[in-house]
């Protein structure tokens, strides 16, 4: 049942995942085996932190601590005492949390167990980071980087580089906080190429398998022509001899031919997966370095006080998040040059509504989308466009309006795709958008990449606020 409820975990059914830790825990408790009923609360204790039910994951991790206790099960003990501090710094109770780890680390060390001493010191100055402890997670962090090395645990690293980040900028630290960002996308790029290293092996190791399967196949067959030959040689016919090895060197050439074009279709189809999981790595660099820009242009934000320059780089900002989201769900998916218009629409308006303080109580979205996959080529400026319409309603249109809605509509229609968006706002004057002497930047972007695209763009303000960009499907 243990195994089971990883199961029902893993899929997300946390019904099931509930009821079968239950099971084992009745089970292990009629059985009377405290080994097995020591490992069910703790599964069971780990189930309520996952769901924010630190008070009842507490009481389990107590229970399962003293069954370890009482097995003398040093390894168990740390388990359950690490487990309890986290379910302590969920409910905030911060000193019992720590006398926790401290109890654990006494553990670790008489274990001798640097990889588990480690995993600890990383959460106690995450714990002490959320106290406000700066000094002192500051301190555990860069520990728990030297302990990392030792152990040879990356996972750890991204965790402190990740903290130290965070930490750096909440005291305005810039430079530092800058330094373990790069350190950090670093990292997990090479855990990346290491993961994908892997991928190519195991194709290669299945190709080599796939070769040496064919070998034998063909060495087989070609066995059994001749002992086909054979078997007519010793019926003497000369006649029936010169026509059986006719077919017999036909039926060589033959299947010398087929293994050339059965390994040039092999070679070929190595190629195109190598080649998928390099263009998959290379969209997840895009996306990291795209996330590198927005951070410095977040860091860059905290240090201006004029109004007018922190809103334009808080743009700029957003336009990158336009274009990470595109990568991002390129390297997340099979199809590495496509992604789904109707999930990137909604994602993207979503984030931008949340930016500039709306949600679903005081803000209404409309989202009529076809499945539309389009290539990355259309679908990076179409991304664009749509950020700055989507922006400049949540700016501008929906000052005074009791129930602001937006209607985001996304179609193909004959050899056309169309994209409209439309608020329900006080209209945007005509001459505000026709004038060409504008220096918006926004309006300017808008009109470069509708160029791109030879998009025709049709602007209606009778009812708020509606723009329609039909765009051929030769555009490139």
């Amino acid at each position: 049942y243990i195994n089971q409820s990883n199961v029902y975990s893993e899929t997300g059914d946390t019904l099931n995942e509930h009821i079968t830790i239950k099971k084992a825990l009745d089970i292990a408790t009629a059985h009377k085996d405290s080994s097995m009923e020591r490992d069910a609360l703790n599964e069971l204790g780990i189930f309520y932190n996952k769901q924010g039910l630190h008070e009842k994951a507490i009481g389990d991790f107590q229970a399962s601590f003293s069954l370890s206790v009482a097995l003398h099960d040093e390894v168990a003990e740390v388990n359950s005492l690490v487990n309890l501090a986290i379910a302590f710094k969920g409910e905030k109770q911060y000193v019992k949390a720590q006398n926790a780890y401290d109890r654990g680390i006494v553990i670790a060390d008489s274990l001798h167990d640097a990889y588990v001493k480690a995993v600890i010191v990383d959460n106690m100055a995450n714990l002490e980071f959320e106290m406000g402890d700066f000094a002192a997670c500051e301190k555990n962090a860069l520990i728990a980087i030297r302990m990392s090395y030792q152990v040879e645990e990356k996972e750890i690293r991204v965790d402190v580089y990740a903290l130290l980040e965070k930490l750096y900028e909440k005291e305005k630290r810039y430079p530092e906080a800058i330094d373990y960002f790069g350190k950090l996308a670093a990292l997990k790029d090479s855990l990346v190429n290491e993961e994908n290293l892997a991928q190519i092996n195991e194709m290669n190791e299945k190709y080599q398998a796939q070769i040496k399967d064919k070998q034998i196949k063909t060495q087989q067959a070609e066995i059994g022509n001749e002992r086909e030959l054979n078997v007519i040689l010793g019926g003497g016919g000369i006649a029936v001899l010169l026509v059986a090895g006719l077919i017999y060197f036909n039926l060589r050439k033959t299947a010398r031919l087929n293994r050339v074009v059965s390994s040039q279709r092999d070679k070929l189809g190595k190629q195109s997966e190598v080649l998928g999981v390099m263009m998959k790595e290379l969209h997840h660099r895009v996306k990291n370095n795209l996330q590198i820009v927005s951070s410095l242009l977040n860091l860059q934000s905290l240090k201006l006080t004029d109004t007018e320059a922190v809103n334009a780089v808080q743009e700029s900002k957003q336009r990158v998040q336009a274009m990470s989201l595109i990568h991002q769900r390129l390297y997340k998916t099979d199809d590495i040059t496509r992604i789904n218009m109707k999930d990137y629409i909604k994602e993207l308006a979503d984030f931008l509504a949340v930016s500039y303080g709306y949600n679903p109580d005081n803000f209404k979205l409309e989202l009529d989308a076809e499945e539309e996959w389009i290539d990355i080529d259309k679908a990076l400026p179409l991304g664009l466009i749509l950020n700055e319409l989507v922006t400049n309603a949540f700016k501008y249109a929906f000052a005074g309006v009791e129930k602001p809605c937006l209607q985001i509509g996304f179609k193909r229609n004959g050899g056309n795709i169309e994209l409209q968006v439309k608020d329900n706002g006080k209209g945007m004057p005509r001459g505000q958008w026709d004038d060409k002497k504008s220096t918006s930047f926004g309006k300017q972007l808008v009109r470069a990449l509708c160029s791109q695209l030879r998009a025709k763009e049709v602007l209606d303000v009778t009812a708020g606020t509606s723009f329609i960009f039909i765009i051929p499907e030769i555009a490139a």
